[in-house]
Order: structure tokens, then sequence, then C-alpha cells
């Protein structure tokens, strides 16, 4: 490995560690809110506290999980949001990695730094998205493997 390829490799990883840093959560919790809208998130929690089942007990869209969206201290305890944390990063290092690995220059790095800063304080529901739609481009980019092609289209249209 040449000195300018190992300079390269440090220097994706510093990069990945400062967008990683950027992403990373500022608060464990958030302060309940008072009024009818942030009403539902309190809900949600109370709901898990009292162990309802969703969709036979308590019918809301977002489900059990839905308490990892609103973060309130009311019924889970900060390490399942510190695991949630840690999975959200480590799929964000993936994805980085993945893409840097492939192309690494510095209007990629400017593109990457602008996306990260513009969305960095958004909900966790929205990078998720970025990270089915990457894994499903990313999926689709090997066509030489046509069966599995074929089979991932099968199951999201059938399912």
């Amino acid at each position: 490995m040449t000195e300018q390829s190992k300079l390269k490799l440090y220097l994706q990883y510093f990069f990945i560690l400062f967008l990683t840093f950027l992403v990373f959560p500022n608060s464990f919790y958030q302060t309940p809110n008072v009024g009818l809208d942030p009403s539902w998130n309190i809900s949600l929690h109370l709901a898990n506290k009292y162990d309802l089942i969703f969709g036979k007990d308590f019918v809301f869209t977002y489900g059990p999980f839905g308490v990892l969206y609103s973060r309130l201290p009311i019924s889970v305890n900060k390490y399942f949001y510190l695991l949630f944390d840690l999975y959200f990063l480590c799929t964000f290092v993936f994805v980085a990695r993945k893409i840097f690995k492939a192309q690494f220059n510095s209007i990629i790095c400017l593109f990457a730094f602008l996306i990260v800063i513009v969305a960095m304080y958004e909900a966790a529901e929205q990078w998720f998205f970025f990270f089915l739609l990457f894994f499903l481009f990313s999926f689709f980019h090997f066509k030489d493997n046509a069966m599995n092609t074929n089979y991932f289209t099968d199951v999201l249209l059938y399912e």
C-alpha cells in the first residue's frame, strides 16, 4: 500500500468519524411539550408503560417503536435509546464507508457534509428512509445476480 493510498484511507476514516460525530444525537431525552399535538407522543409512552397491545388495546400508526421517535423519559430506559443510537450510527458508518469506498473526492465530501449539516437534527425515520433507498439501489447495482433481484422485487410487490 503506497503512502498516498494510506493517506486517502485515513482521510476517509476521519471524515466518516467527523460526520458520525455531527449526526450523533445531542440529548437522550426530550421534554414533553404541552398541547394537543404533542399529546400523542405521551400516549405512545403510556401505552408502552402499561403494556398495552398495539393494534388491539391501542391503535396508532407508529406502533411499539414509536417511542424511539419522541424520546421522552416516560417509559423507556436510557440504555434502550443508547442501543437504538448505536444501531443508527453503525448503519450510518456502514453506508458512508460504502459510498466513500466507491467514490471519494472533494465534491462527494462537500455534498455529504452539506447533507449532514442540513439534516442532522431531523428525525430518525428520514435517515432510515435514506438507508432503505441506499440498500435498495445497492442491491440493484449487482446486475449479475438476476435471481436475487427478481426475488427482491417479488417480495416488495406481494408482501
